[in-house]
C-alpha cells in the first residue's frame, strides 16, 4: 500500500513479536532505511540475518537478541557497513558476533561476564562509546581491564560514567 507513497523514511520502530513479514514489506517500502528499532519480543537468527543482509544502509539498529546463540553461526553485523550505533537487548555472551565497525554500543539487560568484556575490542575495533545498562555479572575490575584495552572509549555502566573520568561539572 505504501510502496509508492513514501519517498523518504529514516526511522522505523516495529513493535511486533514476529516481525518477519513486516521486515520484508518494509524492505520494499524503505530499502535505504537509516534507523531500525525492533523492540518487542525476542528475534531469532533468521530475522536478524535478514536485517543484516538486506538493510545495508542502516546506521542505527536496536534489537532483542536473546534467542540468537553461538549455534546460529555468528551474527553478521559486519554486513551493515554504515552501522554506527547498535543497541542489543538480552545479549548472552559475545563470542558469536563478527567484528564490525560499530562506534557506539549499548547492551541492555545483557548476560555478559568480565571475560566477555575483554573480547569487545576485537569484536568492535572502532568503538568510541560503550553503555552497559543492567549487566549484573560485569564487575568494576572487568570494566577497568576493558578500559586498559580501549583507553579512548567512553564507558558508561549503570548510568555512571567510568571512563573517561569526568573531573569537571560539564558533560
Amino acid at each position: 500500500m505504501f510502496q509508492r507513497a513514501i519517498k523518504s523514511l529514516e526511522l522505523v520502530e516495529l513493535d511486533a513479536t514476529s516481525p518477519g513479514v513486516l521486515l520484508e514489506n518494509l524492505l520494499e517500502v524503505a530499502p535505504r532505511l537509516n534507523c531500525l528499532k525492533v523492540i518487542q519480543g525476542q528475534h531469532d537468527h533468521l530475522e536478524l540475518q535478514f536485517i543484516c543482509e538486506k538493510f545495508s544502509y542502516l546506521q542505527h539498529l536496536e534489537v532483542d537478541v536473546r534467542k540468537v546463540t553461538a549455534a546460529d553461526n555468528f551474527v553478521r553485523f559486519d554486513g551493515l557497513a554504515h552501522l554506527q550505533e547498535l543497541k542489543l537487548w538480552g545479549l548472552i555472551g559475545i563470542n558469536y558476533i563478527h567484528p564490525n565497525n560499530v562506534r557506539c554500543l549499548t547492551i541492555s539487560y545483557g548476560f555478559l561476564t568480565d571475560d566477555d568484556l575483554i573480547k569487545i575490542p576485537e569484536k568492535f575495533p572502532l568503538l568510541k562509546r560503550l553503555i552497559l545498562d543492567i549487566c549484573y555479572q560485569v564487575s568494576r575490575p572487568g570494566i577497568e581491564r576493558l578500559h586498559k584495552l580501549i583507553p579512548s572509549c567512553r564507558i558508561d555502566c549503570y548510568e555512571q560514567r567510568f571512563y573517561p573520568v569526568d573531573n569537571s561539572t560539564s558533560n
